[in-house]
């Protein structure tokens, strides 16, 4: 099977402590088993992201998460320099400067969890992007916690897309 160019991944991750195996071959019994995946990752999942992720297989191009990010960020550097400026040259006070970066930030962070643009593969965890493109859609799998590839912990893995 030739693996897609894109995909969207849930996941349930439990990090690594004694009872995680146990614990992540639980879960993943029970989601193959028919569980609602989105009720179990969302009273299980020890993932701060949310755990849905879309995914750019290697050598894909594309607009990416990290593409969006990296722009924000030169956007508020720039609003930075520009407010330093303006203080420095008496065209703005600091507090006026604060607020106005204040009311920057808050709509960059509007910005940023408003987006749905995925994260090139080699980004992400080796066995999260292994196992989730060899599934078919709406497949689930496991990937266990190994030190390199899959340094977190467990993950239970659903292919959405």
């Amino acid at each position: 099977m030739t693996e897609p160019s894109t995909i969207t991944l849930q996941h349930i991750l439990i990090q690594k402590r004694d009872e995680a195996e146990d614990i992540a071959k639980g879960l993943f019994e029970r989601a193959q088993g028919g569980e609602d995946f989105e009720a179990l990752m969302k009273e299980h999942s020890e993932d701060p992201g949310g755990g849905t992720y879309a995914m750019l297989n290697n050598g894909v191009e594309g607009r990416t998460f990290t593409d969006h990010m990296s722009d924000l960020n030169k956007r508020a550097e720039a609003m930075d320099l520009e407010l330093r400026e303006a203080v420095s040259t008496g065209k703005m006070n600091h507090e006026e400067a604060e607020a106005k970066m204040k009311g920057f930030i808050e709509n960059l962070q509007g910005e940023a969890a408003d987006v749905d643009l995925p994260y090139p593969r080699a980004t992400m965890v080796k066995a999260f992007g292994d196992v989730g493109f060899a599934l078919e859609v709406g497949g689930i799998g496991l990937a266990p916690f190994h030190e390199e590839d899959s340094p977190f912990g467990w993950h239970i893995i659903r292919r959405t897309n």
